[in-house]
């Protein structure tokens, strides 16, 4: 039997064709919008994951920075159980959480095969870049972006068996206690970004397990492994509750992303990886388009997904440019923004229309015909639409086949519930499951204290300015010794 390779995406409106839309155009990217309660993850998001999990061929990545309730981590486990009913293939699946003591999997970036392969200062941009420690190339942001840098690579350089966040601050702080060395020599206000965002991360146990802690043989081996992702089908549910965790959950969001193009390029890969990302918005970064275009040549599909086009508006017209010119597949379950309206229309463009005006007179009746352009969508239609649960629109760009594509022009969608509502309340309901192979209970980790530096004897912290004073007169009258002859003064 042929492997399946289309999507179902639902009927065009006009006139209930169906929608099919090849596979390997999710290389390309989609973007979905939708309010909440417009049915993003019921009528679009739920579909695309059963489907990308019901190939049977594809590992898909799931992270959640919604997370309020868990119908998403639901979709995904409905599909494994209907793949394994039907083929027999029963493919593992691995989830992720920051919530304390509840069961996760580990997930330590540091164990991530191939990033032994990269270069140290790529090592270096692979802590500050997904931590926001780097602000960009200009005067200022560069200034504070190189000090961030060499504060990282400072702990590197002195401890390069680093293999985790914890370790990687136990070190920050073993350094910031030695007067003599780079850290030690900067006032606190230096480093103290990268230190409270690195003890964000080292203070969480399932994301700093290694061989060298103590834990269960099971749980090591079940861990997240991005690099696996490639090598055989599986699951991988990441939980970044935004509204409890708002930063650790998005620093997270941005390491699997960013690790896993690292993953793609050291692996050997025998199958392609499907990310989705619902409430996109809340882990953006400036590289974004970098990110878009590395995964396209690696066989990583993303779909992003969040409310409006105004959430990524405040990042600036870069953010918007990278998905517009690297997302092939775009939909928007409602439009109510000004931002989307006035967008949409953009993209929906003119049509040439006959407008038809008769003239009488004392010969009779003349009929003249002009051509006008004229809107193919108007506002009234766009919050009908809104209005709608089942429609939507769609725009699908992109050289591969599928039907209703339309030359890139967007055009209107009736989609469906595709499961009954009995089954969508259960899934509402769902408890995240304890009993997976390999899973340990979140806890925090004790954190080192952070140290009060000394000099001779005396406290940074507590200066002795008649002390400094006296210092440096006997050692510049030392240097005027060398450098100056004494002359002796004869009565």
């Amino acid at each position: 039997m042929p492997k399946k390779s289309f999507y179902y995406w639902g009927r065009v409106a006009a006139d209930g064709s169906p929608i099919i839309i090849n596979r390997d155009l999710f290389l390309e990217h989609a973007h979905i919008l939708g309010n909440s309660g417009a049915g993003k993850s019921s009528m679009r998001l739920a579909p695309l994951v059963e489907q990308t999990i019901g190939f049977g061929d594809t590992s898909l990545i799931f992270i959640d920075l919604k997370a309020d309730k868990l119908e998403n981590l639901a979709a995904c486990v409905a599909a494994k159980e209907e793949l394994k009913h039907r083929t027999g293939k029963d493919i593992p699946i691995r989830i992720f959480t920051l919530e304390l003591g509840k069961p996760s999997h580990i997930f330590n970036p540091f164990l991530t095969g191939g990033l032994n392969n990269m270069s140290f200062i790529d090592r270096v941009s692979l802590i500050t870049e997904p931590l926001g420690l780097f602000y960009g190339l200009l005067y200022g942001q560069g200034h504070f972006s190189a000090k961030n840098s060499a504060t990282v690579r400072e702990c590197l350089t002195a401890n390069p068996g680093i293999t985790s966040f914890h370790e990687l601050y136990s070190a920050m702080m073993t350094q910031a206690g030695d007067w003599t060395s780079y850290i030690g020599s900067q006032h606190r206000n230096d480093y103290i970004q990268v230190a409270e965002t690195v003890l964000s991360l080292a203070s969480c146990n399932v994301l700093n397990i290694t061989p060298a802690t103590p834990h269960s043989q099971e749980s090591l081996e079940n861990q997240i492994d991005l690099a696996a992702a490639f090598q055989s089908p599986a699951i991988y549910y990441f939980h970044l509750t935004s509204a409890t965790s708002p930063f650790l959950a998005q620093v997270v969001g941005r390491l699997v992303i960013k690790y896993l193009l690292i993953a793609a390029k050291a692996a050997s890969r025998r199958n392609k990886v499907q990310v989705v990302i619902d409430e996109f918005q809340r882990m953006i970064s400036d590289n974004l388009d970098i990110v878009f275009q590395q995964a396209r040549g690696l066989d990583i599909g993303m779909v992003i997904a969040n409310q409006s086009l105004g959430d990524l508006g405040n990042v600036g017209p870069v953010l918007l440019s990278a998905i517009e010119g690297n997302c092939a597949i775009r939909q928007w379950l409602s439009v109510t923004t000004k931002v989307d309206i006035e967008h949409l229309q953009t993209l929906f463009g003119t049509c040439k229309t006959i407008q038809e005006t008769t003239t009488e007179s004392s010969n009779g009746s003349s009929i003249s015909r002009t051509p006008r352009d004229e809107p193919r969508i108007t506002v009234s239609d766009l919050h009908q639409i809104s209005n709608d649960p089942s429609l939507s629109v769609t725009q699908i760009r992109g050289e591969r086949g599928g039907f209703a594509q339309y030359r890139g022009t967007p055009f209107v969608v009736r989609n469906a519930f595709h499961i009954s509502h009995e089954e969508y309340v259960r899934r509402l309901g769902f408890q995240w499951p304890d009993d997976l192979p390999g899973m340990t209970a979140v806890n925090e980790l004790p954190i080192p204290p952070t140290p009060t530096v000394k000099k001779e004897g005396k406290s940074r912290s507590k200066p002795n300015r008649e002390a400094d004073t006296a210092t440096s007169n006997k050692d510049q009258k030392a240097m005027d010794e060398l450098f100056v002859p004494t002359i002796e003064v004869k009565p």
